[in-house]
Parts: structure tokens; C-alpha cells; sequence
């Protein structure tokens, strides 16, 4: 019996309505979202780095591949990997926000249109602040590349094969991750409609 009056004690403390329940689903799925999202980005911080140690020693002989531009390289994904874990960081922080204000308000001042609208306009905003990093991540792959194509006797060595190589792998990455933008909206979209 005591068992009883505590768990009734429980839960008159903290009622759950279909409200507070429906967003705390959503925090864990925005949470889950960005869990995938970060795991993604350290496979590829990984993956770059075993191609920059990879060119590093392969390269070392080639007088043209000054090991500087390895780092460089390095440093600008590394950046881009870090921006965007930023980012990931507020979705979830604006996603508990959310709840909590759900949690304080209760279902009276926002109802689950005024709720999803609000989700669907932090997404909006999110994406549009990614696709914004990943057009000048793109500028910057493209120039880096060019600048160093443009060095005097770079043309036709593999120093010029290898930058090509690098330039081609990021803008797939960028484009990839644009796509996953795109479906994830798409994908918010229809389930608010």
C-alpha cells in the first residue's frame, strides 16, 4: 500500500499531459538527431585525419607538397567540424527550452500548432544558419584549391592531382550534408502537415 501512495504521490507531483509528453518525445529525438549528427562528424574528423597523416608520408618527398598545407587543410575541417557541433549543441538547447516552457506553461498557452510551428521555425532557422557554413566552407575549399593549383610548378605533379583529390572529397561531403538538410526538412514538413 505504500508503494501505491508513493507512486500516486509521483505522480500528482509531476502529471504528464499529452503535451509535456509529445515535446519531451520530441527532446529525445532532437537529442537523438544530434547524437547521429555529432557521430557522423567525428567519423569524419577521423577520416580526415588519417588522409592528412596518409598525405603527410606518401608526400614528404614531393618538394611541392609543403607539409603546411596538410595542416592547413587539417585546421579549415577541423573548424568546420567544430562549427558545426556548435550548432548541434543549440538545437538541443533551444529543444529543452521548448520542453521546459511547455513543462511551466502547461498545455493552456501553447497548443500543439502554435508548439509545432514554433519547432518547425527553429529547424527552419537552424538549416538555413548550416547551409550558410557549408556555402562558405565550399568558397573556401574552392579557393584553397585554386591557390594552390595557381603555385608555380604545381600543374601536372601529384601535388596538383592530390589538391584536386581533396577538393573533390570536401565538396562531396558539403553536398552531402546539404542534402541530409534538405531531407530533414522535408522530412519536418510532412510531419507537421
Amino acid at each position: 500500500m505504500n508503494a501505491k501512495t508513493t507512486k500516486h504521490a509521483d505522480t500528482a507531483e509531476t502529471p504528464e499531459t499529452a503535451m509535456t509528453a509529445f515535446t519531451t518525445l520530441l527532446k529525445r529525438n532532437v537529442e537523438r538527431m544530434v547524437e547521429l549528427q555529432k557521430a557522423t562528424l567525428d567519423t569524419v574528423s577521423h577520416q580526415n585525419a588519417d588522409v592528412m597523416e596518409t598525405m603527410r608520408h606518401t608526400l614528404k618527398s614531393v618538394p611541392m607538397a609543403p607539409p603546411e598545407l596538410f595542416s592547413l587543410a587539417q585546421l579549415g575541417v577541423e573548424g568546420w567540424i567544430g562549427a558545426q557541433k556548435s550548432i548541434l549543441d543549440w538545437i538541443v538547447q533551444q529543444s529543452a527550452l521548448t520542453v521546459q516552457t511547455v513543462e511551466q506553461n502547461g498545455s493552456a498557452p501553447l497548443s500543439a500548432a502554435k508548439l509545432s510551428e514554433f519547432v518547425q521555425q527553429a529547424a527552419e532557422q537552424s538549416v538555413a544558419t548550416q547551409k550558410t557554413i557549408l556555402d562558405f566552407a565550399a568558397k573556401q575549399n574552392k579557393a584553397v584549391t585554386e591557390a594552390i593549383q595557381r603555385q608555380a610548378g604545381v600543374q601536372g605533379t601529384p601535388v596538383a592531382t592530390v589538391t584536386e583529390s581533396i577538393h573533390r572529397g570536401v565538396a562531396t561531403l558539403i553536398d552531402g550534408q546539404k542534402t541530409f538538410l534538405d531531407t530533414a526538412m522535408k522530412m519536418t514538413k510532412a510531419a507537421r502537415s
